[in-house]
C-alpha cells in the first residue's frame, strides 16, 4: 500500500499506524459501496450512467486504484441511496479516554 503523507502528517500521535488508519477507512468504504451495489442490483455500468463517469472508472474506484474526490464519493453515496457524512474527533480528546 502506498504511505499516504496526509496520514503521516496527522495521525503520527495515534496509536495505530497511519496507513492502518487509511486502509481502514477506504475497505470499509469499498466494501460498504458494493454492498450496497448488490442489494440494489445495481451494475457497475447503470451506476456509472447515473453518475456520468465510465464504467473503467467505476471499476477502478471499487478495485482501489482510483482515488476519488469528496465530491464524487458523495455523488456514489446519493447514486446508492446513502448518504456519506464526514465525522471529525479531536486528537486530543481521544487521549484522554
Amino acid at each position: 500500500m502506498k504511505k499516504n503523507k496526509f496520514a503521516r502528517v496527522f495521525y503520527k500521535d495515534v496509536e495505530e499506524g497511519s496507513e492502518d488508519i487509511l486502509a481502514s477507512i477506504e475497505l470499509d468504504l469499498y466494501v460498504k459501496l458494493t454492498r450496497r451495489m448488490h442489494e440494489l442490483g445495481i451494475s457497475q455500468r447503470s451506476l456509472s450512467e447515473r453518475l456520468g463517469i465510465s464504467q473503467p472508472t467505476i471499476s477502478r474506484i471499487l478495485n482501489h486504484d482510483y482515488k476519488p474526490t469528496l465530491a464524487l464519493l458523495v455523488d456514489l453515496a446519493y447514486a446508492l441511496d446513502f448518504r456519506m457524512r464526514l465525522v471529525l474527533e479531536d486528537l486530543e480528546e481521544r487521549k484522554e479516554e
